[in-house]
């Protein structure tokens, strides 16, 4: 009231200015024209805004920050009616909510809520339709607090319905906040727990076609355990069942490229354990045939020896490169020595240490049958 009349005051003002204004004499501005002026921009800005009053409380005497006497504020509030006001609006209806905020808000318990019988069902579509707008807000506002009321045992008093807002006691509004809590946490829940399955559907999806593929290539490739293989006779070396290293290094890039596609999707823990030991078992078979193939001209027996204990550990002693290496190994044992005499003998011009290495390779039976000397070493030319 003060401000409107404030206001008043100085449109009147104004326009008495403005019957004066023409042949009047400019006049100096004066501490009184000054202070209109001030008051008029004043009253401008609090008419273009919403002002609240707000009640101030000293926190000690000397007003100093930080220091809080809580006796001195006490007395201010209790002096005040602060505490009054507070107790008063407590007894009375301290939430209040418009028509329209309070349907948006509650209508969600009762469609929630609402769906075991047929009476909770018609709730439901009541619910519904105030959602949707198809009522006046007053009258939504009325059948949301009557269906309230029954549904969720809240005391017909707590609740009034005015003329452009809701009226709500303390308890009352604190139960259906909790209630509507619940509401939002289990509704959350359930939407994750959709989301969730339906990402989890969509990469059982991606992971079916690579846990086939991997399935069958298992059953083409991997072969049969050791225990069955020593049973039925066989082996049990993949490079052997593929027959050739050219097979077993397309196969174990096949299975890579499935592996890799396979990335952390949702397989079988037992498909994809089997499949990374089998593609290890593979590279080990291969590099155990690598080092075969490296030794398979050489003279070194400790080398040989070595890719045909790594080969026996992998179950390739069946391989003909294996069995040809094997042979080696043993013709060396036999001829290296023969060759090492030799060639002292001959070189050092000793006809009695010439005689007894070639008595030597006459009992080893290289005498009758010199194309048993390996080409790698000269005892046929010696």
């Amino acid at each position: 009231k003060l401000v409107q009349a404030l206001g008043q005051l100085l449109a009147g003002e104004e326009e008495s200015q403005e019957l004066h204004k023409a042949g009047a004499k400019k006049r100096p501005k004066t501490s009184t024209s000054k202070f209109r002026l001030s008051l008029r921009s004043l009253v401008a800005k609090i008419s273009a805004a919403d002002p609240h009053f707000i009640r101030c409380v000293k926190p000690n005497k000397a007003k100093a920050p930080g220091v809080f006497t809580s006796t001195m504020v006490m007395e201010q509030l209790l002096l005040s009616g602060v505490l009054e006001a507070v107790r008063i609006r407590h007894r009375g209806f301290p939430t209040r909510i418009p028509h329209r905020d309070f349907v948006c808000r509650y209508a969600f318990l009762l469609t929630k809520y609402c769906r075991q019988d047929a009476q909770k069902k018609e709730r439901a579509r009541v619910a519904r339709a105030l959602q949707s707008g198809a009522k006046s807000e007053r009258t939504a506002a009325e059948e949301l607090v009557e269906g309230l009321v029954e549904h969720f045992a809240v005391e017909p008093g707590q609740i009034r319905v005015g003329r452009a807002k809701v009226f709500l006691k303390a308890a009352a509004a604190s139960k259906l906040e909790e209630v509507l809590c619940r509401g939002h946490v289990r509704a959350a829940a359930k939407a994750a727990a959709l989301f969730h399955g339906k990402k989890v559907r969509r990469r059982l999806a991606l992971a079916k076609p690579v846990i086939e593929q991997l399935q069958v290539w298992l059953r083409t490739y991997c072969p049969q355990s050791e225990a069955e293989a020593r049973s039925s006779g066989g082996s049990c070396s993949m490079l052997e069942g593929l027959g050739s290293v050219e097979l077993a290094q397309q196969a174990q890039r096949q299975l890579e490229g499935m592996l890799i596609a396979a990335g952390d999707l949702p397989l079988g823990w037992q498909t994809v354990a089997r499949a990374k030991a089998a593609l290890q078992r593979l590279q080990v078979e291969l590099a155990a045939a690598a080092q075969l193939h490296s030794v398979a001209s050489s003279i070194d027996p400790l080398a040989i020896g070595k890719a045909l204990a790594r080969a026996k550990d992998v179950g390739l002693t069946g391989r003909k490169t294996a069995a040809g290496l094997a042979r080696r190994a043993e013709a060396l044992r036999v001829q290296l020595p023969l060759v090492e005499a030799l060639r002292k003998g001959v070189g050092g011009g000793d006809f009695d240490q010439c005689q007894v290495a070639l008595d030597a390779v006459a009992e080893a039976g290289l005498a009758r049958r010199p194309q048993e000397w390996l080409a790698e070493l000269p005892g046929a030319r010696l």
